[in-house]
């Protein structure tokens, strides 16, 4: 979590506030914090947010009915059939939870750590690159990348390339990014 605080720390403008947001919440422990963010923050910001979405498609209209038919209104029809699909969507979720638990293995004992720590394989790249660079670098450069591949269209319309040249372009550097990360993967999986 220190390297995590860090990293949190070095982004422009806000880092401070961030890294001081996992810190010092008024002495709450950083698990505690992000249970409360996991477990009630997030999921009552998409309540709010699905129910401003049906809210402003009852309102504004969706795409029109084939038939004449009339149509059915929200409640109680289509909010009893969204309520029955999620109850039974959550039933079968728990019934497989307890009817098959998944065993934690062996406790970990913090008086021996491993012999070596490395990240699962899907971090290896990034923490090859702050191996390898220092940290504000090595921060420009995956933001950087991620914004390169975020914006990646509007960058090719905004040089006033065709459709052909973007679409080449984009066969061309999904594939080569591809190569280069897993590339950096097995360098770190073998060195």
């Amino acid at each position: 979590s220190v390297v995590g605080l860090n990293i949190a720390s070095q982004v422009p403008l806000v880092g401070k506030i961030i890294k001081s947001a996992f810190t010092d919440a008024g002495g709450l422990p950083l698990n505690q914090r992000f249970f409360t963010l996991h477990a009630w923050i997030i999921p009552g910001a998409l309540g709010v947010l699905g129910a401003l979405h049906i809210a402003s498609i009852r309102a504004t209209g969706s795409t029109p009915l084939k038939s004449d038919e009339e149509s059915h209104p929200f409640w109680p029809d289509h909010a009893i059939d969204v309520l029955v699909i999620v109850l039974f969507i959550l039933v079968v979720l728990n019934v497989f939870t307890f009817a098959f638990p998944v065993d934690s293995g062996v406790p970990p004992d913090p008086s021996r750590p491993p012999a070596v720590v490395k990240p699962e394989w899907y971090f290896l790249g990034v923490y090859l690159s702050l191996k390898l660079l220092p940290l504000l670098p090595a921060i420009i450069l995956w933001l950087g990348a991620a914004a390169f591949f975020f914006f990646y269209a509007e960058i090719l319309a905004a040089v006033n390339s065709s459709a052909r040249e973007r679409e080449k372009f984009i066969r061309l550097a999904v594939p080569v990014g591809l190569v280069i990360y897993m590339c950096a993967v097995l360098i770190e999986v073998f060195i």
